[in-house]
């Protein structure tokens, strides 16, 4: 985790009032923030993969570091619990 993650991670309250939260970081809100923290635009999720899609070069950077939030994450409920299967669900 390198410096910029981490002064991020104090500086987003999660809607629980507590900070360095998960869901702050791995929700389809948190994703929409770190965009709109990257590119000052304030945008819904489905719009920002579009601009992926479009081959946007912020847009691809938010959605980077989204997976690599959500792989390390993963990796910790991995190496923790060793479950046979991880199920991914959107709310």
């Amino acid at each position: 985790m390198d410096e910029d993650e981490l002064r991020y991670r104090e500086e987003v309250p999660c809607y629980c009032g507590k900070q360095g939260c998960i869901e702050t970081f791995i929700s389809g809100t948190g994703f929409a923030m770190d965009y709109r923290r990257l590119s000052g635009h304030a945008l819904k999720g489905s719009e920002i993969i579009r601009l992926v899609e479009e081959s946007d070069p912020v847009a691809e950077l938010a959605l980077r570091r989204y997976e690599l939030r959500l792989a390390k994450s993963l990796a910790h409920v991995v190496n923790i619990l060793d479950p046979d299967v991880i199920v991914l669900g959107a709310g």
